[in-house]
């Protein structure tokens, strides 16, 4: 079988009414039910183009793993439907050459926490189980998102070391590993949030002369310099600066502790850029997934918006997104 174009993610899928011989694409709130199937086919055509573009992070494959269990969510073996998931739904467009036939529904309920936040009744349901696979996603993300915050509370609430005490330093990088941990447990749905963000951190490296750098810049404040991060090189610099802290102890010396010191003070300063890339989970932003609004546009999922937009003769969420390439009228 040749490549599904959509499945792929070379070309965005985007229907019309006269694209939909279906029963859900005419009638009382069709232009609802239109909207959220292409609101799931550009949700996946976006997820799919991030996750692509992070094919050097570790990684990789499970986040590519968890938008296919998102794109196949809902099958179940059924000759007499072809549209029980998504995957499913690209097969049967590509089949019957951009006409979608399969009269199969389901409701999405939306929420205030879903990509979609009203009601719509009667949807294409190979699209709504997979925007509901999504709102999944998010609930586990931000489930996680909320732990890790927890661990990076307790973090800040530790008292300040006593000078030269290595059991008040051994507490703090104790500590430092329980958020790597649960940042760790989260990489899997990275492709949810933001990819990127500017954070200003330490200048010094974590070699012996940079950590000596730092040690003695560390009274008088660390310097610092912009840098655009991934969320990887952000945990990266975390656990190398344990790993420096331990080797540097290990090695001894008369400055050994000022320099393991200067080093746990380069991983606890990564800490606070994690809550950069989680913001906008833990805050609840409503629409859809939140690394994607800066393209689609926030607030392009409401009803006012969907009403202003059937007004016009077109009902799509993506009416910014350049991707989508939009048809006047639906």
């Amino acid at each position: 079988m040749a490549t599904n174009v959509y499945i792929n993610g070379s070309k965005h899928l985007v229907l019309r009414s006269r694209d939909i011989t279906a029963a859900w694409g005419k009638g009382p709130f069709y232009t609802k039910r239109i909207a959220l199937a292409n609101t799931a086919f550009c949700v996946y055509y976006h997820a799919k183009k991030k996750i692509d573009d992070m094919v050097l992070d570790p990684k990789h494959s499970q986040m590519a793993a968890s938008l296919r269990n998102c794109l196949r969510s809902g099958y179940h073996f059924n000759p007499m439907s072809d549209c029980d998931d998504l995957e499913e739904v690209f097969n049967h467009v590509v089949k019957n050459r951009g006409k979608y036939k399969d009269s199969k529904t389901a409701d999405y309920n939306g929420g205030p926490q879903t990509v979609l936040p009203m009601r719509v009744p009667n949807g294409p349901k190979g699209c709504v189980n997979f925007l509901k696979a999504i709102d999944s996603e998010r609930a586990k993300l931000k489930a996680a998102a909320i732990k890790l915050a927890t661990e990076t509370q307790k973090l800040s609430r530790m008292p300040k070391p006593a000078s030269g005490s290595k059991s008040d330093h051994d507490k703090i990088k104790q500590q430092l590993g329980k958020i790597k941990s649960a940042a760790d447990a989260t990489q899997h749905m990275m492709w949810l949030v933001n990819t990127e963000v500017n954070a200003r951190v330490p200048s010094g490296s974590l070699s012996a002369s940079g950590l000596a750098k730092i040690g003695s810049a560390t009274e008088k404040g660390m310097a610092t310099v912009g840098r655009t991060l991934k969320f990887v090189d952000v945990l990266g610099k975390i656990n190398d600066g344990m790993k420096a802290y331990d080797a540097t102890l290990r090695a001894g010396g008369s400055d050994s502790t000022a320099k393991a010191v200067a080093a746990l003070n380069v991983a606890v300063s990564y800490v606070p850029i994690i809550s950069s890339f989680y913001g906008p989970i833990i805050q609840g932003v409503p629409g859809l997934i939140a690394s994607m609004t800066s393209v689609i546009g926030s607030n392009a999922h409401s009803a006012a918006n969907l009403n202003s937009l059937r007004a016009k003769g077109g009902a799509h969420i993506g009416a910014t997104c350049p991707q989508c390439k939009l048809p006047r009228r639906l």
